[in-house]
């Protein structure tokens, strides 16, 4: 149980590592626009951690043996979360760019 529980200390501080190291380029990208400055910079860096929530999967994958059974619904239930993050960035980010886009384009969320 012990090797377990360090997997899973493990898988969380791997999480908090992407969500520090996307934070800095995330505030740099959405820039300090007054208007919209909290609320892009949060998307954006909720964006990031998406983009970057691969490196954790591998971690999964490559612990797969130390998992064991719960190896599919813990995975499972991490993808679920970081598409539910992704649809949430995904939504915030609607309102914060329709002054900038082209007329007729609408950015659908597998585009996204």
């Amino acid at each position: 149980m012990g090797f377990l529980r360090r997997t899973g200390a493990d898988f969380l501080l791997i999480n908090l590592l992407l969500l520090v190291l996307t934070q800095p380029g995330a505030l740099v990208l959405a820039g300090f626009d007054p208007p919209f400055s909290l609320a892009v910079s949060a998307t954006i860096w909720m964006a990031a951690f998406v983009g970057a929530s691969p490196l954790a999967v591998l971690y999964l994958l490559i612990r797969s043996n130390s998992l064991g059974r719960r190896f599919l619904p813990v995975t499972a239930a991490y993808i679920v979360l970081v598409l539910a993050v992704a649809y949430a960035s995904y939504l915030l980010q609607q309102p914060l760019f329709e002054g900038f886009r082209a007329p007729g384009y609408e950015q659908s969320f597998p585009i996204f």
